[in-house]
């Protein structure tokens, strides 16, 4: 079921997709999250870092863009995701084309939880959260973030009902299970 608000008057971000390579920090956005902070001191910005891959070099790459004091990585595996969308009001994600996943489990999980996302245009999932209104599609560049994250907040509890709605008909267990029924159905009817 979806959270209540969090508890903070703080607006808080969510980002839980952290790579395993330092190479991948930029295609994933984290910079571009990172000039977020840096430009909206108000906000916070959590990110759990999975402690995988060459963690001493991902550590001196974070450490050498600078992040400012409301960039908050956790460098520890985060166990009960629940909790941390409990402290967040929105999930944000700024992969470039071909980085990260298509779908990335943060985002949908979030959006059970009544969290809506901010998402980069270039993502696949944009088309679904920009008809659904269950958050806002804009592109990779500071300027449109900062925006995306103030129209949020100021009507959360609207963007906040729409993304656990988007969660209960199109994420559900039961929907995805009738899509791939689909899928098998129209496999078996090509092969016949």
């Amino acid at each position: 079921s979806a959270l209540p608000p969090p508890s903070t008057d703080r607006f808080t971000l969510l980002f839980a997709s952290t790579p395993a390579d330092p190479s991948e920090i930029e295609p994933r956005g984290i910079q571009v999250l990172v000039e977020l902070a840096r430009a909206q001191p108000a906000i916070d910005v959590l990110v759990p870092w999975r402690v995988w891959g060459d963690v001493p070099a991902l550590r001196r790459a974070i450490d050498a863009l600078s992040p400012p004091k409301n960039f908050l990585v956790t460098w520890e595996n985060a166990g009960d995701m629940r909790a941390w969308y409990a402290r967040a009001h929105a999930t944000i994600a700024c992969f470039g084309p071909g980085a990260g996943k298509v779908i990335p489990n943060f985002i949908l999980e979030g959006f059970a939880c009544g969290r809506p996302c901010v998402l980069a245009d270039e993502m696949p999932l944009s088309a679904e959260v920009a008809r659904s209104h269950a958050g806002l599609v804009v592109p990779r560049h500071v300027e449109a973030l900062q925006s995306a994250v103030g129209e949020i907040r100021d009507a959360w509890r609207a963007f906040s009902a729409r993304a656990r709605g988007l969660a209960e008909t199109r994420f559900a267990l039961t929907a995805f299970r009738a899509s791939y029924d689909a899928l098998y159905a129209a496999v078996e009817r090509r092969r016949a």
